[in-house]
């Protein structure tokens, strides 16, 4: 007979082995739940405590004001510097009487002055609508409306944006601040205002009224109905998305975050310029990526960490080999859209120790991160993770372009390792959807109601994922009128709304192709003459002058496609693009004229077999 503690080590042996064979993936989950429960404590701590996103930087000051915090352009600003320079904004907006709860756009590229306009308008509590500073002409004049302010600050590198509407910022009587001390007459000069006001701090009591589901700031995303649409970013988003770098990335105040994606958008202002004060580390900003000196920048400034889109990474990979390539402090990476092929490539000749690739929208609810760094995964959605967090995937009609709806009306789960529509639960006051400002029904459009039972209610991500059988989650592709190119969604409403204003174009069916060795899929637009109307030199001229100058530039469609007759529609009139789509812009597969964004010639040129073969080699860039 053995003795007991054998017996016992037996049984605890016996039962590790009957797990790891009925449940294999258990010991990966339970450690993946540890940390994302150390990520909720430490983010709920912080909504509990009304420590918002300026309140952990005024605490960073306090608790090392010497400290540098941003490095731009070889100049190096400490944490008091910044918060001087913060107080000297929040006094200038109280004095043209701004207050608590008022909103302000603003518009200026990756800077130090990004960062103290916001900064120093959060300290009286106001909320700001962060505009692209790709968008010109309607877009921005929407943007402006949308975010129901009269006061607008420009960066001094924008005046073109400014003179784009200037008209419509005179007859709605916009008060009009460009950063700079000599700016063009009728606009007024921000820095010759804000130089000489008082550094004493603002008291906080002027912003004790903001409570955790207020607006702090607006990001615009496209979507599937046209112009862009303001998502609405609470006061507590910062606070959940900031705990991702201490908690989920290992980050701490030794550390140095590159900071070369657009400040205006959710991943570098939500995460890495709010994760970076909550580390209390140090931040590099570029004020816009470049894949040439990209490393160079990495080893001059020591960085440790950046944040990435998957085309970012893409560029680096295909940069030319140098001998120093694993000459560098870089650690940790996370991002979104990194595709499986390029995941490995970078990983190895880069020599990057953690990969964080995770999944989330800018308006929408739930979170994955992969902390496992396997290839291609956004993070993980097993039996457990479903029972903790209200999520699922439902099959997914792809005729219809909605969820799959049974004989009883109610949405059907995705079977394990089909491909199925993201959605989660909104839980009043637990986990609530605040959706975008403006018109009710942009909301009600990313809600499906009664999905399994009467009355319940899902955020809709437009999204469909797929869980393989160690329950790894995978993103699989968009669904709807919205495709991404250079890390930005493309709305092909609005793109077919800039190109259908010719009198002489009939009908514009925009959509995205993919093109060999690209993240995402380039905008082509199929068009139809009106009649007695030809495609001459005169109209390529003329649609290249439209679409730079009413487009930002990863919405310009680069492919044009001639049709000789109506384009083909469903019983609802929806334009028909999977065969479009399939035969993208291959000369061999397309009898009809195709045509290419030609930068050097100012027009649209035509495309011969010779360039779309450079294309697939990879010898010709778009």
């Amino acid at each position: 007979m053995l003795p007991i503690p054998a017996v016992g080590a037996g049984i605890v042996g016996l039962g590790a082995l009957t797990t790891y064979l009925v449940a294999p993936w258990l010991k990966t989950d339970l450690a993946y739940c540890y940390k994302f429960m150390k990520f909720a404590e430490a983010s709920i701590k912080t909504v509990e405590a009304k420590l918002f996103m300026v309140d952990m930087f005024e605490a960073a000051v306090k608790h090392n004001p010497q400290k540098t915090f941003l490095w731009n352009e070889g100049i190096a600003y400490s944490y008091a510097q910044v918060d001087e320079k913060a107080t000297q904004v929040a006094r200038f907006a109280d004095g043209i009487g701004l207050k608590c709860g008022d909103c302000v756009a603003m518009m200026i590229f990756n800077s130090p002055e990004f960062v103290w306009t916001v900064y120093g308008l959060q300290k009286l509590g106001v909320q700001v609508a962060l505009l692209n500073t790709n968008i010109r002409s309607k877009s921005l004049q929407h943007c402006l409306t949308v975010s129901e302010t009269k006061t607008v600050i420009f960066g001094q590198d924008l005046q073109d944006a400014v003179e784009s509407v200037a008209d419509f910022l005179s007859s709605e009587r916009y008060s009009v601040w460009i950063q700079g001390s000599v700016v063009p007459s009728p606009y007024q000069a921000m820095d010759s205002v804000t130089v000489g006001m008082s550094t004493t701090p603002v008291d906080p009591i002027v912003r004790n009224s903001v409570k955790a589901t207020d607006p702090i700031v607006y990001i615009y995303t496209s979507g599937t109905t046209g112009l862009p649409k303001a998502a609405i970013i609470t006061q507590n988003r910062p606070c959940s998305a900031s705990a991702m770098v201490p908690v989920l990335c290992n980050i701490t105040e030794d550390d140095v975050v590159y900071l070369t994606l657009p400040l205006y958008h959710s991943a570098a202002f939500l995460i890495g310029l709010a994760g970076t004060v909550r580390a209390g580390c140090t931040a590099v900003l570029r004020r816009k990526f470049s894949a040439s000196v990209f490393w160079d920048d990495c080893r001059r400034y020591d960085v440790t960490a950046f944040v990435y889109i998957g085309e970012l990474l893409r560029y680096l990979v295909n940069m030319p080999e140098q001998p120093n390539d694993k000459d560098h402090k870089v650690r940790v990476i996370l991002g979104n859209g990194l595709r499986p092929e390029i995941w490995a490539a970078f990983k190895d000749r880069f020599n990057i120790k953690e990969i964080r690739e995770f999944y989330a929208a800018t308006e929408g609810l739930g979170l994955f991160m992969n902390l496992g760094d396997k290839p291609g995964s956004i993070g993980r959605c097993s039996p457990i993770l479903k029972r903790i967090y209200p999520l699922n995937f439902l099959k997914f009609d792809y005729e219809n372009e909605t969820a799959y709806r049974g004989p009883d009306g109610r949405c059907v789960p995705a079977k394990p390792g089909e491909t199925g529509l993201y959605v989660c639960a909104i839980q009043a006051g637990k986990r609530d959807f605040d959706g975008y400002k403006g018109k009710k029904e942009l909301n009600e459009k990313k809600i499906l109601r009664n999905v399994f039972k009467e009355g319940d209610a899902y955020y809709n991500s437009g999204d469909l994922l797929k869980v393989d059988d160690m329950h790894d989650v995978y993103f699989i592709d968009r669904v709807g009128d919205t495709f991404r190119w250079k890390g930005e969604n493309v709305s092909t409403t609005e793109v077919a709304s800039v190109l259908a204003d010719d009198e002489r174009i009939l009908h514009v069916n925009v959509y995205g192709v993919k093109v060999p060795g690209a993240d995402g899929r380039a905008g082509m637009a199929a068009i139809t003459m009106n009649e007695g109307c030809t495609v001459d030199q005169e109209f390529l001229a003329d649609l290249y002058k439209k679409v730079m100058g009413n487009l930002p530039v990863y919405a310009r469609p680069i492919f044009l496609r001639m049709h000789e007759s109506e384009l083909e529609t469903t019983s609802t009139f929806k334009y028909i693009k999977t065969n479009l789509q399939k035969e993208g812009f291959n000369p061999s597969q397309v009898k009809e004229p195709l045509y290419r964004l030609d930068s050097t010639k100012k027009a649209y040129s035509p495309i011969n077999r010779i360039f779309y073969d450079q294309v697939v080699l990879g010898k010709s860039k778009l």
